[in-house]
This record gives structure tokens, sequence and C-alpha cells, in this order.
């Protein structure tokens, strides 16, 4: 028999277009059947389980988990077929208008032609190709029934499955193809120099190939969008959809280069590839395959005490200069002629946008309505503070989340649901501006989240600005100023955007006059963020990605009929900038004891008793171990929190030596210390994907400002790189996925590509951060979070999370006080104890659900709710604490209270699922034996190539598959909003090495 490990992608792919015949072409499942079980047992799969595969599936009985010499090829067989006829059966949908175009299964051609694609067919005016990527599926399997009883939690397998290499989202930035294939060819030389090539650019480029082709043999034949998949059996596919024009002819130029292309990547092989079958054949291969790495692994340490010794030194622009631009364009933008009209600024942090707005309009003369929205209470505050202490006559709205006091339910029968209608934030603000209006000010100011702006179950919130149209104001000669201020700093911020450029459309038709302002260092090209608003606009999200963009600084547009004038600038405030670099290695991945000594002494090491060191960690845990390690050791530090109305009160008037916090912070917060201003800042970076993060790491390096004396100096930012010793498991995974399984020459290779993989991404870290702090004169890859419209979805993990993250910072700065620590510690415990999930409603057919490889998407009941003993323990400890916690922030303590007072013992919350296919198989198929009836997993904070937020991720839920004595459940994924699924799951960015991040960033 051949190695299983190659066998049983024969048997998913085989089995899965068994299923997706089942429904779209019954006919042929016949002939299909057979060609497929001779290729098996030509392959060498055993008589009796090729017999056992053509009966029905019903006749199986429960396979099992249990892996023993005599058992381990019929559990794996089954279970991946299983895998992939249900997987076929669901991608198929209901089968209908399906006209199919390749699905064998046999040799193919050697040339690079559509016909070579594992699937390709066409569905209404969408062509999809699609191709399988297989390899993977056995090592994970082992891994779910070897790990899925495990007590600790650590050990258990996780969902979703995700691929392996660096999880970059590189966005080329073009929706229709013809145009996509172009830009793709842009970067032909780096691709063809790319040397360890992950599989998914393989592939990528591979099904590039198959859609020039098909589109240059066939033409358009009246298809508006193609649909291009690499389909895993069990980890979420690369999935990329673009628009087709009518006109495809310009594809056949194209085509010779695109190959040539895939060609030269197909010739080039995972790092691993090495270890082969030589390695034991030929005489002394093993030997001197061992030199040779032990040799570039010597290299790569060599290269690392080089940067170790060797600053940065980055020579930034002033941030005057950018200081300037900003007054000059607003001025400008303001007297200039039209009545409704657009700009935004994307000039650096700490070039004054809001607050060279803010004494332009009030300096104004005739009449004006401000509402200015950020993404953080901490910056709306302090914007309401600057304006009602202007000394100008301004009426000052701000509107909160009003606290119930009440609650109306209905009983469902298991439970009740919440049957209230609340008033919102924006619908009670413009009822006061129009109050206001009525009472003749001339300035009317209000404040309020850009989170305010959500999809309800009746209209989104935005459209309440309407009334100020409807009650005629535009004929009274008010001037209607939008700020949107760190747009980019919330998931809605692009959805936000949209909604106030069709309001001011609105207010043009009506001959009103309305600006919106736009304002966001993160935006950093206006190229940029006009693509990013037209793609918004077209599929409703962006998932974290680093986007290619050209640089320019300036941009005159039309968007919705709005004149838009887009602007950047960049400079940074300090004469200067050193990047220092230290790296840590072999740290143990579970002792963290030795890592924080290290940490802890760089920056000791590196203090000045003059000035503050700000630490940046993503990971609460470290921070408050640093905290205890600092305080041994005479440092006197600060934990800073945005949830927190202290921590800017605590930057201003303390003198801390150290402050420390976690991305939360990086927005809102000014770190201004005139008296000890921060001139060191110190980044740990570990293992965290670098889109999201470098955002919030740009963000806090430019809020470590001083006053006009410190901004002559330099700044010294020391990027700290933990380099964990080899994981065994991660080892021991590897070796099952070589032909050579020596775990001492793989653990050689993954230290070489440890070591290289952390010396690419700090060169992209370093270059990334100097482009933000000076203006460039070329192309840029810029980190984007995620955006997406988010939907007002009320249920108790939403609440009940930022509750924990709030009582968890506070125990975090309250840490000395070891009384207020332990009963907000009780009060964390008895609230988490105290709450319950489950749901029971799940399809019992296939039928009639959403599909998006491998989610089944469900729509249906969650039930929730909270023990009553825990809750009278939880009011007890709040009452405690009470007081401590309205010093930190009076709204998330009434919350708090409100949450213990109202929540019923059980709710009934219609909300989303994800149930993965392979938790249907495993409740369905695999489970029922006696000591065999459950697997748990653990669920990771985001899902789906696009991000979609998990509900409750943060708290460390579990889920399992079971079955006992006939109770079935399956592991099921919780989504917290309504988001557009389609694009979310499917995704639309590939995934790319940070080798290949490299070549565009540093060499190219």
């Amino acid at each position: 028999m051949r190695d299983l490990t190659i066998l049983e992608g024969f048997v998913f792919e085989g089995a899965f277009k068994i299923g997706f015949l089942q429904r779209v072409a019954p006919d042929y499942l016949k002939g299909f059947k057979r060609i497929f079980f001779d290729l098996l047992k030509t392959e060498g799969l055993k008589e009796e389980l090729i017999e056992e595969l053509q009966k029905p599936i019903e006749e199986w009985g429960n396979i099992g988990t249990t892996i023993t010499p005599e058992s381990a090829e019929r559990v794996y067989t089954l279970t991946t077929y299983l895998l992939g006829y249900y997987g076929g059966l669901l991608y198929a949908e209901d089968g209908k208008n399906i006209h199919l175009e390749k699905f064998e299964m046999g040799e193919e051609s050697s040339e690079i032609v559509w016909k070579n694609a594992d699937l390709v067919y066409t569905k209404g005016k969408t062509l999809y190709i699609v191709d399988f990527k297989l390899s993977g599926l056995l090592s994970w399997l082992k891994e779910v029934f070897d790990r899925g009883r495990s007590e600790d939690f650590r050990d258990l397998p996780r969902l979703p499955v995700v691929n392996p290499g660096v999880p970059v989202n590189i966005s080329l930035g073009e929706l229709d193809f013809s145009k996509f294939v172009k830009n793709f060819l842009s970067l032909k030389q780096t691709l063809m120099d790319l040397k360890d090539v992950f599989v998914e650019i393989k592939g990528f480029s591979q099904l590039i190939c198959y859609a020039v082709d098909y589109l240059t043999e066939k033409g358009n034949q009246g298809l508006r969008e193609l649909c291009l998949e690499l389909l895993y059996p069990a980890a979420e596919s690369y999935r990329i959809r673009f628009v087709l024009s009518k006109d495809v002819s310009e594809l056949s130029k194209y085509s010779e280069e695109v190959k040539e292309i895939y060609k030269s990547l197909k010739s080039k092989e995972w790092a691993y590839s090495e270890i082969d079958e030589t390695v034991e054949k030929r005489a002394g291969k093993r030997r001197r395959l061992e030199e040779k790495l032990k040799e570039e692994i010597q290299g790569y340490l060599q290269e690392i005490k080089q940067r170790e010794n060797s600053p940065v030194v980055v020579n930034t622009n002033p941030i005057q200069e950018a200081r300037r631009d900003v007054k000059e364009k607003l001025e400008k933008f303001l007297s200039s002629q039209g009545d409704c009209k657009a700009i935004a600024l994307l000039h650096s942090a700490g070039s004054g946008k809001t607050s060279t707005l803010r004494n332009l309009i009030l300096n104004s003369q005739g009449k004006h309505i401000v509402l200015y929205m950020a993404t953080r209470v901490s910056l709306v505050e302090k914007e309401k503070y600057s304006v009602e202490n202007s000394g100008k006559p301004v009426k000052v709205i701000y509107e909160r989340k009003k606290a119930q006091e009440g609650k109306f339910v209905r009983h469902i029968g298991e439970g009740f649901t919440d049957v209230e209608d609340r008033e919102g934030i924006i619908r009670r603000i413009v009822d006061r501006v129009l109050e206001a209006v009525r009472e003749n000010h001339s300035q009317i100011w209000g404040f309020a989240t850009i989170q305010a702006i959500v999809e309800t179950p009746n209209k989104n919130t935005a459209k309440y600005l309407d009334k100020l149209l409807r009650s005629g104001i535009h004929t009274k000669n008010y001037h209607i100023h939008i700020i949107l201020d760190e747009f980019l700093g919330y998931r809605n911020g692009l959805d936000a955007v949209h909604r106030m450029f069709e309001f001011l459309s609105k207010v043009k038709k009506m001959g009103g006059k309305a600006y919106l302002y736009l304002f966001d260092a993160n935006g950093y090209s206006p190229e940029l963020l006009e693509r990013l608003m037209h793609e918004f606009k077209s599929y409703g999200v962006v998932p974290d990605s680093l986007i290619l963009c050209d640089y320019k600084p300036s941009l005159q547009v039309q968007y919705d009929g709005i004149p838009f004038e887009i602007y950047a600038k960049h400079g940074y405030p300090a004469k200067g900038l050193y990047i220092h670099k230290k790296f840590i290695l072999d740290v143990e991945q579970r002792e963290q004891e030795e890592l924080i000594e290290l940490i802890g002494d760089h920056v000791i090491q590196n203090l000045q008793k003059e000035s503050t060191a700000f630490l940046y960690v993503q990971d609460k845990e470290m921070i408050a171990k640093l905290s205890n390690y600092f305080n041994t050791r005479g440092v006197s530090n600060l934990y800073i929190t945005a949830s927190s109305r202290k921590s800017q009160k605590d930057i201003n008037e303390g003198s801390q030596d150290v402050i420390m916090g976690t991305s939360a912070v990086s927005r809102g917060l000014d770190f201004s210390r005139p008296h000890k201003p921060v001139e060191k800042i110190f980044i740990v970076i570990t293992d965290w994907g670098i889109e999201q993060n470098l955002v919030e790491v740009i963000q806090a390096i430019s809020r470590a400002r001083g006053d006009e004396i410190t901004e002559q100096k330099p700044r010294h930012i020391h990027l700290i790189h933990v380099i964990q010793k080899e994981n065994p498991y991660t080892v021991e995974k590897i070796t099952q996925l070589v032909e050579y399984q020596d775990k001492d020459l793989v653990s050689l290779f993954y230290r070489r590509e440890q070591l290289k993989q952390k010396l690419l991404l700090d060169s992209v870290v370093q270059r990334i951060i100097e482009d933000f702090l000076r203006t460039p004169e070329r192309y840029v890859i810029v980190p984007i979070p995620a955006q997406h419209i988010t939907i007002y979805k009320p249920h108790r993990f939403s609440e009940l999370e930022n509750i924990i993250k709030f009582l968890e910072d506070v125990y975090m700065m309250e840490s000395k006080d070891q009384e207020v620590s332990k009963y907000i510690r009780l009060l964390a415990k008895e609230i988490l104890s105290g709450m319950f999930m489950y749901t029971n409603d799940v399809p019992r057919k296939l039928e009639n659900v959403e599909y998006y490889h491998p989610y089944i998407l469900i729509r249906g009941r969650l039930h929730m709710g909270f023990d009553n003993e825990k809750r009278k323990k939880a009011k007890f400890y709040l009452e405690k604490v009470k007081s401590k916690l309205m010093e930190h922030n009076e709204e998330r303590t009434r919350e708090i209270e409100e949450f213990l007072n109202v929540i019923a013992p059980k709710e009934v919350y219609e909300t989303i699922f994800l149930i993965p296919v392979y938790s249907w198989v495993f409740t369905q198929y695999v489970l029922g034996e006696p000591k065999d009836e459950y697997l748990r997993f653990n669920i990771s904070s985001r899902v789906g190539r696009g991000g979609a937020v998990v509900l409750g991720a943060s708290m460390d839920i579990t889920t399992s598959c079971k079955n006992i004595q006939g109770q079935k459940e399956y592991a099921v994924i919780p989504l917290g909003e309504d988001y557009p699924y389609r694009e979310v799951l499917s995704g639309r960015f590939a995934k790319f090495p940070i080798e290949f991040i490299y070549k565009l960033l540093v060499e190219g």
C-alpha cells in the first residue's frame, strides 16, 4: 500500500466529487464511482475497505477514534471519505443552475491548461475554478483524536483549522480580473526570486494560469464573476473572487507570462523538502545536510548579533511640516467654494488635525452644527473638554449608552427574549440638536463614538441624521460639520464614512451646507484610502491586511457626487529616531519567568532617570509579571488602559520610570509628559500577525510625544523579538510530513527557518515603521485593520466581554492593594462561572443550509443564562469594590451592576453559528462508542480569512462534539455580529510568506 498520507488525498477528492455529483449530476455518479474505486485499488487501498466504502454510509456504524496498527487505516480512510462526501454535498448547495466543465479524476496533461484543474463549473453568471490541496489531513486527524479529550485546556486542538505559514494578507488592490493579472505580472521578478515557496503562492499562480487559459479559449460567455479556490479538507479555503469585464480578450497577451511565473514557482519547494528518501540512501548525505544546516544557523546568529550591535538611524521628517500643512489645507478647505464637500487628512499623529479644525470652526462666523465622532471614548471626552473650555459660547451635547433600570422580556418556552426598543445615541443627539436650534444657539457641538453608527433591525442609526433635514434646518443657514476622528480605529470606520457621504448627498439635494472631515494617520496614502472606500462599498468588508500601493501626497476625486480632497504628509515629533534590536533566544514556550527577567533587564539597562520608557506588550498576563519584576528591582511602573479614566491623569501627573500597555492604549491616550517625557519605546514582538498589530504599534510610537523642547531630541525604539525554543509537538508534526522522518534533522531545519523568518520580520517591521514616520517617495505597504459593517445584535456575551476586560484592567492597576484586587478577582470569577451557553438548534438534515467550506452557517437560537447563586455572590463582591471601580470608569461599573440585576435566569437569542463539516461528521458517524463519546476544541478569536469575530473567544471558551446515549452535540463556533459573511468567510486576500513581503518592501 502507498503511504496513507498520500492515499488520503485521493479518498477525499473522490468522495468530495461523489457528494458534489449527488446533487449536481446524479447521472454521472455510476461511471465516476467505478473509475474512482478502480483508482483506489490501483493506489493500494485494501479490498475490504473499498468494499466498505461502497456500502451505504448508514450501514458503517460508529467508526471510533481509537487508533491501533490494525484499525488505523480503516478509521482514517472512512473518516476522510465522510469529510469529502459531506463537504462536496454541501458545496454543491442545491445543485441547480450548475454546468460542469471538468470534474474527472485521472492523468493530467503536462501543459498548464484549464482542463488540468480539479473542478471547473459555472453557476449562473459565475465561473468557478477549484484545485484541491490535500496534504496535512492525516496529521490533523491524529491531533484531534490524540488530544481532543485532554484535561489541559492548552493541549486541546483548536478551531478553526488554519494553514501553516505566516498569516499575512496582501492586497494587490484590483477587483477586475484582467487588471489584477496586469498588476500580478508587475511583481513577476519578485515572485520568481523567491527561494522557498509557500503552497498557496504556487496554488494561486496555478489558478490564475487556469483562469487565463479558460477565458482565452472560451471568452466571457456572459460571465460576470470569477471565483478561484484552493480547497483544503479541514482548513479554511483560500477563495478569491474577481469581476469579469465583458471583453477579456486582452488576457491572451498575458498567458505566457503567467505560465512562466507558475513554472518558476512550481520548481521551488517547501523549506523541509530536502529531508527526502535520498538522505537515507546516499552515503554521507545526512552528515553533509546536518553540517550545512548548522553553518546556516550560525550565520543567522551572527546576523542577530550584528543587528543588536548596530542601531538603525532614521532621519524622520519634522512634525512641524505636517502641522503647517494641516493648517494650510483646512483653512483652504473652509474658505473655498462648495456647500457640500469632504476632506481627509492622513497626516501623522501629533500633526494637530483635530485641534486645528476645532479652533477654525469655533472662530468662524455664522451658525454651525458640529458632530464629532471618534472610535475611543477617551478621544471623545478629551475633545468635548477642549470645546467646553474654549471660552466660546457653545452648546455641548454628549450622549452615552443609557443604563437599563428595568427590562421587558417575553417568555418563549425554555427562556426569555428581550423585547425592549431602546432609544439610540444618534437619535437622542439629533433631538437635542434640534432643541438647541430652536433656542437659536449659533455653535452646537454633539459628541459620540463612531460605534454608535450600527445596523439595527429597523435601520442604520446614521439615518436618524435625516431628521435634521426633515426639520428644515438647511433653510436656517446652519453649516453642518461631521468629524470622524481615528475612523480606522474601529471595525465600522469605513461604514461610518460611507454613511456620512450618503448624508452629504441628501443635504446637497436639499440645498444645504455640510462638510465631512476624515482624520486618521493610519490611512497613510490618499490613493490607499480611495481604494479602501471603493472596495468597502462593493463588498462591505476589508480584512486585516497589508496593502501594496503607490504613495501620492494628494488626490481630488468625486465620491457619491461629493467633491473629496485627500491629503497626507508624514513626520515625527522628535529630531530623528534610533531603532535598536534585541533578540531573546530559546525561551521555553510555557516558562515565562526567564522571559520576563530578560525583557525586564533589557528595559532597566536602557532606562534614563530624566525620562520615561513606554513598554508595549500585547499580553496582559506578561504585563502583570513584568510589573512585579520591576517592583522587585525598584523600578516604578504604571499600567495604563483606555477603559480607565485614571490612566490619562496618571500619565500626566505621574513620574513612573516605565509605562506599560497593550493595543488598547494605542488610540485615545496621549503620552505627552513634558516633566518626564517618553523618549524610549520598547515593543515586544512575539508570534503575532503583523497586519493588525503593526497598526497599533505605529499608533503607540506616534503618541509618545513631549513638548517643544523634547521634540528637538531623538527618540529610541527598541524592537524586542522573542524567539521561543522549538515546540516538540510542532517538530513531531513536521516530521510526519517529510519523507525521511528524522526528528533531529527536522529540529535543525525548524531552527533555521525560525531564525530566518524572525530576521525577515524584523526587516519588514523596521521598514514599515520608517515609512510611517517620514514621507516616502515610492510605493509602500500599509497595514490596515479589519473593516466591516456592524449590526446591533444584543446578547450577553458581548456585555460580558466588556465587563471582564474592564475588571482585568482594574485588577492589574490596583494590584498593590491586596484586598481590592482579591475582591475584583473573585467578582470576575463568579461572573464568568455563572454564565452558561448552549444550543440544540441544529438541522437534522443537511438541506437548505448556507455553506462556506468547511463551515455550515446556521441562524438559530442560542441559550444563555446566569446561575442565581453565582449572582448573589457576584453582587456581594461588587459592593466591596464598587467605589474603587467607579474611580476608574463610572459607566463600566454601572454596566456590571445592570448586568447582574437584569439578566434573566435563562435568555434566548437568535444569532449566528458556524458548524464545521468535520464537527457534523465526528458527531454523526465517528463518536458513540463507550469511552469514545466526545471531542473538545479550543475556539480561536477569529474565523475565516476575513477575520470574523468569535463570540466569547477572548474568555477561553471550549466547544465539543458529543454522542452520548443518542444525545448529539456539535462543536460550534458562535459569531458575535451579523457580518457580511459571504465576504468574510470566502476571503479575497492572498496569504503570502514573510519573504515575499520582505522582497516587495526592502529589496524592491
